[in-house]
């Protein structure tokens, strides 16, 4: 199997059970694989836990070339690749997601497909991931009446206000 040169490959994976194959995509190659700096994508559905591997290939011939090293935003922080011999696995390296604050001006809905959130970090916008620190606050302009889309996780929440006397 040759990947497309600069080609991204998606992966839907399971946030808590890393090694059942029935619930995490991954890709069987009976011969070689071919990596032409391909990006991996990943939607998890939940937080992944620190340590987790998750099999994303297994071939039976030889692996030449890389994938591109770097993972698209916002999820970068939580991933890297580690080829073995027949396979190659992603492993999650970290344990905390991005640091965001609501930010949109029209639009209500907090999916995982709007960038409605400020990157803390670094002032870019961007979506909202599992595992991802979500804060609301009273930021003048910003909308209040807020809808948590399906498929949505939110386990803790932080709301800020600024009182005045």
């Amino acid at each position: 199997m040759t990947l497309a040169p600069g080609s991204t490959v998606q992966f839907n994976l399971s946030a808590t059970d890393p090694s059942n194959l029935a619930v995490n995509d991954s890709v069987e190659v009976v011969g070689n694989l071919v990596l032409n700096n391909n990006v991996i994508s990943v939607n998890f559905s939940g937080t992944p836990q620190p340590g987790a591997s998750y099999l994303l290939f297994t071939y039976s011939g030889a692996l030449s070339g890389t994938f591109n090293p770097l993972f698209p935003d916002p999820i970068s922080h939580w991933r890297s690749t580690r080829p073995v011999p027949g396979s190659v696995f992603l492993n999650v390296t970290g344990n905390s997601g991005l640091n965001l604050k609501w930010n949109s001006l029209s639009d209500t809905n907090w999916d995982s497909m709007t960038a409605n959130w400020l990157n803390l970090n670094n002032s870019s916008a961007t979506v909202f991931f599992a595992g991802d620190t979500a804060l609301l606050d009273d930021t003048s302009g910003v909308e209040t009446g807020i809808t948590i889309a399906a498929g949505i996780s939110v386990f803790s929440l932080g709301h800020h206000e600024r009182f005045s006397q």
